[in-house]
């Protein structure tokens, strides 16, 4: 098996967890979701356009399921900035940094999940709306 299939597969087993978040938490994780998705996508194609180096299919899938992960750690209604700021925080620090795909020290979603921690950490505790609502 390739790290492509690998991230296919990996991809594929988090859509019951993504389903039921959206059912807990509402649209907000969907939208966390494809706002991280471009944001990889668009960082992914910038870094090997910069490096001069070819794009593969297995190296934009780890971008793009690191992006996943992040999200979905996510609150609901986090401004699509940070959202933003979390994958590149992710995709630079905990992939590019290292050399790419297979080199990366740490899981590079949990780098961007703490450069969030760090850099906001108010907005990245406000999981429910202030309306009491629980379950």
């Amino acid at each position: 098996m390739n790290s492509n299939q690998i991230m296919t597969r990996t991809g594929m087993a988090l859509i019951p967890g993504f389903l039921a978040s959206i059912w807990v938490f509402g649209l907000g994780i969907l939208l966390n979701v494809a706002a991280a998705l471009l944001a990889a996508l668009v960082l992914e194609m910038a870094y090997h356009q910069v490096r001069r180096r070819p794009q593969t299919q297995a190296s934009l899938s780890s971008g793009l399921l690191a992006a996943v992960l992040l999200a979905l750690c996510l609150p609901p209604m986090l401004p699509f900035g940070l959202v933003v700021f979390g994958v590149a925080f992710a995709l630079i620090f905990g992939k590019f940094v290292y050399g790419g795909l297979g080199q990366n020290l740490f899981n590079p979603a949990m780098v961007g999940y703490g450069g969030l921690i760090l850099s906001s950490p108010l907005l990245m505790t406000q999981w429910l709306p202030e309306s009491g609502v629980t379950l």
